[in-house]
Formats: structure tokens, C-alpha cells, sequence
């Protein structure tokens, strides 16, 4: 885990990809199979940067993650 702190690695799948609803997929797939609360926080402060970086520029993908991460959070508090 952690491939989302790595700046380079999101411009690789940029590169290789081009086309963020890839990039927003690999995310959301990360997201929903996190077994840990801290790995979520990580999760949503590397989101939030990326939106602030405009590696994520379009907000209703970027409130997709955030939405994502808040979903899985309330399911690993029950």
C-alpha cells in the first residue's frame, strides 16, 4: 500500500493511462479493500493533495473518492 504518497507514481499512470477515470478506479479499488482506518486517512489526505496539485481536476471525481473513503471508514467502525 502507499502508491498513492508517491507523486511520480500517479503522474506514471497519467503517462501510461491518460484518461482519469482509470486513475479514479485504481483509487476507489484501493479504497474500498483498506482494512485499516489510518490507511484511509492516508487515503484522503493523498486525495485532497491531488486535487490541490490538479492531478484530479474534476471535483465530482475527486467528491467520488472522499465519498468512497467515507463510506468504507463508517464500515470499519461497526
Amino acid at each position: 500500500m502507499g502508491m498513492y504518497d508517491d507523486v511520480s507514481y500517479v503522474k506514471d499512470l497519467e503517462k501510461r493511462f491518460g484518461d482519469q477515470n482509470v486513475l479514479v478506479n485504481s483509487i476507489l479499488a484501493s479504497v474500498k479493500s483498506a482494512l485499516k482506518l489510518d490507511d484511509l486517512a492516508k487515503y484522503k489526505q493523498r486525495i485532497q493533495k491531488m486535487v490541490a496539485d490538479e492531478t484530479i481536476e474534476d471535483a465530482d471525481m475527486a467528491n467520488q473518492l472522499l465519498a468512497a473513503v467515507a463510506a468504507r471508514e463508517k464500515e470499519l467502525r461497526k
